[in-house]
């Protein structure tokens, strides 16, 4: 067999087998499929962004996706899964027109429409009164809003690039248009969950103090450290949300004058919170928020010698404190937001070393964060 023929055929049956093996690793989940000469199979879809969109659909006669084959929507007329059905049609997409699989969310005076990009992003098409679907670019979103709902009395506002906005600015301009025949319904917002991480700096303004004697105490020296770890978020409505995180936390002090002090505190620190965004029509949305802060001992080195002598103090193991803070989201995509924020806690450790005495060490922790959520 001539080398470069055993060579094609070596590389056919490697791509063939890399092929079987992605396909193997999708979800497959039950569904089916409606032929052009409207001929109904029933059996699993890929539910993988990049085996589920507007160009094509991966269909297996197994869940596992044994055997799996692309359709494009010259080949099918519909197919439905996950209880969501799809359609093939005609769509002005980057200015050409093309047959597309997308799925309907909205009817009206104009109907929406719903489809994914190979990276899972949704974007959405406008069905006009002529039948024309277009598709509606995010970055283009004044100017066809401009050109499709400014005729009516109402103004657009606070349009936002997701299914729940697009489909009240339909129903809402729907209602104007045909307000004898269509019944306005708001949709209702899905709370959706997002995770990530962040990272930052943590600095503390400490102070230590007999609570029997008020008068005596000691603030000491701002010293950086560090804090990482998860965020999770929940997404209440459109403008509140709710995260809790779960950070390695460090928090730092020292002093050398008529006392010497050198502390290291090293927490689980679990912040619960709530946040208020202030939606805006850009990518970048401020917010406010306020919770509490809890605090788990991980590890803790504490030296502090007065003219009284080295003092032993036994802070507790956990602690809750008060949290403020602000910051801004910057949206990089539908799927991925990064964030950067200050906040402000307040705690109390306290301890009874000595008997008669009630040591207190009172510690505000100031941290500046970067993360992403997605």
């Amino acid at each position: 067999m001539d080398r470069s023929i055993l060579i094609s055929v070596l590389i056919s049956a490697f791509l063939l087998q890399l092929s079987q093996i992605a396909f193997a690793q999708k979800k497959f989940v039950e569904g089916k499929i409606i032929t052009n000469n409207n001929d109904t199979i029933s059996g699993f879809i890929s539910i993988n962004p990049a085996f589920t969109n507007k160009y094509q659909i991966a269909f297996s006669k197994t869940s596992s996706g044994e055997s799996a084959k692309n359709y494009y929507p010259d080949q099918l007329s519909k197919f439905t899964v996950d209880n969501k059905e799809y359609l093939s049609l005609p769509v002005n997409y980057n200015g050409k027109d093309n047959l597309y699989f997308i799925r309907r969310i909205s009817f009206g005076y104009y109907n929406l429409y719903e489809g994914f990009k190979n990276n899972g992003e949704k974007i959405f098409f406008l069905q006009t009164k002529s039948d024309q679907i277009i598709y509606l670019e995010e970055e283009l979103k004044k100017e066809w809003i401009n050109q499709y709902f400014s005729d009516c009395t109402f103004k657009p506002s606070h349009v936002y690039y997701d299914e729940v906005s697009l489909k009240n600015l339909v129903s809402k301009y729907s209602q104007c248009k045909q307000p004898e025949t269509f019944i306005h319904q708001k949709e209702k917002y899905k709370p959706t969950i997002t995770i990530g991480f962040r990272v930052g700096l943590n600095t503390s303004l400490m102070e230590f103090t007999n609570k029997i004697n008020p008068y005596s105490g000691d603030s000491f020296n701002h010293k950086w450290s560090v804090h990482g770890g998860l965020v999770f978020n929940i997404e209440i409505n459109r403008f509140l949300q709710f995260e809790a995180d779960l950070l390695y936390s460090q928090s730092k002090g020292d002093l050398t004058d008529s006392v010497t002090f050198d502390f290291t505190r090293t927490d689980v620190n679990i912040p619960i919170l709530l946040r208020y965004v202030f939606r805006n029509d850009s990518r970048i949305e401020p917010y406010i928020n306020a919770g509490l802060d809890f605090r788990i001992l991980l590890e803790e080195q504490f030296q502090y010698t007065s003219s009284e002598g080295e003092i032993d103090f036994d802070p507790a193991k956990g602690v809750t404190g008060l949290l403020f803070g602000a910051g801004t989201f910057i949206k990089i995509s539908n799927k991925f937001k990064i964030l950067f924020d200050f906040r402000y806690s307040f705690s109390e450790y306290l301890s009874h070393s000595r008997p008669f005495d009630k040591y207190s060490l009172k510690n505000q922790v100031y941290t500046l964060s970067t993360g992403i959520l997605f």
